[in-house]
């Protein structure tokens, strides 16, 4: 990282989405766009941090941090929301959107979900159901099911979890490897 080019560090995606998901929980925005200030640029007056998020098929969020974050303490994040949400149905006869939409599971959220998939040994179908419940029904009505991602995620995280502990692709060279330690 260089000097003159402050960047946001750790998940602020995943933060950023959590906390707006909390207050619009019908669209599944993702980040498209992010510009931290340069430490000596003379434009004092602009925002230090401008992101922009976006619905694939209805809003557009602009994220502010106006003034430079002092260390530990409590980040101010203003959001403007652009358009209007086209996600639910607007009476019982309409029909919800059934396309899937969400965002990735990915990073420390990843590998914390497959720990769980494979220590607690419940199935990735379980799990999905037990996600599903937990979700606001304006969301499930949305097609918003992001927190809950599919059985075939979980699936495919467990299976890269269960890969990294152990030793060798191939069974027999792995029991061969184990037996010389």
């Amino acid at each position: 990282m260089r000097s003159d080019r402050p960047q946001l560090q750790g998940d602020w995606k995943q933060l950023l989405y959590d906390k707006f998901y909390g207050l619009w929980p019908t669209c599944p925005v993702v980040f498209t766009y992010s510009h931290v200030r340069k430490l000596d640029s003379r434009k004092k007056s602009g925002s230090f941090w401008h992101g922009i998020a976006e619905c694939p098929d209805c809003v557009t969020a602009h994220f502010y941090i106006h003034s430079e974050p002092a260390q530990n303490e409590h980040v101010v994040v203003d959001v403007n929301v652009i358009g209007r949400c086209t996600h639910s149905a607007s009476t019982e006869d309409d029909t919800p959107v059934t396309r899937r939409r969400g965002r990735r599971l990915h990073g420390a959220r990843r590998q914390e979900t497959a720990r769980v998939l494979v220590t607690r040994a419940t199935t990735p179908t379980k799990e999905y159901y037990e996600q599903l419940s937990h979700m606001p029904s304006a969301a499930v009505a949305a097609g918003n099911i992001t927190e809950c991602r599919s059985p075939a995620v979980y699936r495919q995280a467990a299976y890269e979890y269960r890969r990294k502990q152990q030793l060798h692709p191939d069974m027999i060279l792995e029991l061969r490897m184990q037996t010389q330690d």
